[in-house]
């Protein structure tokens, strides 16, 4: 017990486990409000007098993308609602657009002249910084994360993947330098660690993944496809697109061209994946005719048609973002076609009551299980019960109301811990802890997970899933 707190102490600011539960918990939420969504909804985010308007990526309550009121596209900004669109276009130019957004700062294109500058905003038109790289012609950024901004600059005739420093603007080209060369290259997203899009190589488009330099980069390229194209990568999984018979399909990797999957959902005659985030992946399929938004869970048999959701005068829909708040409330961003003009829209997804988070590490009887019941209401009774996990041990239950999903002795530590529980399991590997619920903040998050004593693994240490419960 004694090991395995210090370690977390290293990996998170663990605060004061001692403390009892209403305090602990009630102490790490002071800050959080609650989500005040209902079930599966949309919000269409085009303002009434545009003529069309597209949302490319967003988070925690921030969306960028595209408003062209009939004369030109112009860089937007929203916070959650058409009437908070804000307009960031620049000044003097003639055309601007934001692909990426990462805390304060948002990035895209702005159009000084004839060709398009790499630019980055801070939430106002006024903060417009031109990014374009010295010696480059031209150039765009298309995503941020923290200091790292990614896209692409040409120089003399080569078009060149590369990351500029947000604090410095200092351009880095990261142009892969292995044989067979390459062409054309383009990073097109990253999650601060690594970075994905793609290079032509002998005429044909490969997707890529980089980790901050140009000798790092891995060709995702499946050869069963005359292209393939990497657009979002989050948490070592990347997706996009590859093309079979001069049909494109929605894919999937996780780091190398043998990890590929194939996302077409059955019935589709075409698909891309555009976005993903802690295992969740959106884009959209063609289906009898028109484009639907969707969601998938690393597989093809998973597809989520999203376009129902959205009002009844929408024909298609596309995909483009997705990310998750500290609620587990899912986040969709895309555009849809009404009336024959495309519409910036925002797809909303408020998890249920318990939701298992995955990221289980395997101990001697294979992966440990934890699981919740109760409503989550004040003075309920909640009880929650391990399964699987090495028998007549210490299991140690960490709580915590953010996430830490951290890499940490072997495996992934989901909560930021706030309490740490030691139990025992039984002679069948099960253990059950109950607590009657404090009073709580209606939506705040609880996060668990077990780490079970096994020496039989590695860094002596299993853990069960991470644990999602909602306060009602």
């Amino acid at each position: 017990m004694q090991v395995l707190a210090a370690n977390l102490r290293r990996h998170s600011p663990c605060r004061a486990p001692s403390l009892p539960f209403a305090a602990a918990l009630a102490g790490a939420a002071w800050c959080l409000a609650a989500p005040a969504h209902a079930q599966w909804t949309a919000v269409v985010l085009h303002p009434p007098a545009a003529y069309t308007s597209d949302c490319l990526r967003g988070q925690d309550g921030t969306q960028v993308g595209m408003v062209d009121d009939g004369s030109a596209p112009t860089a937007a900004l929203w916070h959650d609602t058409a009437a908070s669109y804000t307009n960031l276009h620049p000044t003097g130019a003639l055309y601007s657009r934001i692909f990426g957004v990462d805390g304060q700062r948002q990035v895209g294109y702005s159009y000084p002249a004839s060709v398009a500058h790499a630019a980055m905003w801070t939430g106002t038109a006024a903060s417009h910084v031109d990014l374009n790289p010295s010696g480059a012609s031209t150039s765009t950024a298309f995503d941020v994360a923290g200091d790292t901004i990614v896209g692409q600059a040409k120089f003399n005739t080569l078009m060149q993947a590369g990351i500029w420093n947000a604090t410095t603007n200092g351009w880095t080209s990261l142009h892969p330098t292995t044989a067979p060369p390459s062409t054309w290259s383009n990073i097109a997203a990253t999650d601060g660690l690594q970075q994905a899009g793609e290079a032509v190589v002998g005429g044909h488009s490969h997707a890529m993944l980089w980790s901050g330099s140009a000798g790092s980069a891995i060709d995702l390229h499946s050869y069963t496809a005359t292209d393939t194209s990497a657009t979002d990568v989050h948490t070592g999984q990347q997706v996009g697109r590859a093309t079979f018979n001069f049909v494109n399909h929605a894919c999937m990797w996780s780091g190398s061209a043998a990890s590929f999957v194939d996302l077409q959902p059955a019935g589709a005659t075409r698909s891309e994946a555009n976005g993903v985030h802690l295992g969740a992946q959106v884009g959209f399929a063609q289906i009898a005719g028109y484009y639907h938004a969707g969601l998938w869970h690393g597989s093809a048999a998973s597809w989520q048609d999203l376009h129902g959701y959205l009002p009844p005068t929408f024909t298609s829909s596309i995909a483009f973002g997705i990310w998750h708040d500290i609620y587990g409330v899912t986040y969709v961003v895309g555009t849809g076609n009404e009336s024959g003009h495309q519409h910036a829209v925002m797809w909303i997804l408020v998890p249920p009551i318990w939701t298992d988070l995955g990221f289980a590490k395997a101990g001697i009887s294979g992966l440990p299980l934890l699981s919740g019941v109760g409503p989550l209401t004040t003075n309920s009774l909640t009880s929650l019960t391990l399964t699987n996990a090495n028998p007549s041990t210490t299991a140690v239950l960490v709580m915590g109301v953010l996430p830490a999903n951290v890499p940490f002795l072997g495996g992934v530590l989901v909560p930021d811990p706030v309490i740490l529980v030691p139990l025992t399991t039984d002679a069948t590997g099960v253990v059950t802890w109950q607590v009657n619920l404090p009073s709580l903040p209606t939506g705040l998050p609880l996060r668990f997970q077990h780490w079970i004593d096994d020496p039989t693994v590695s860094y002596g240490w299993s853990a069960s899933n991470g644990l999602l419960g909602i306060c009602q």
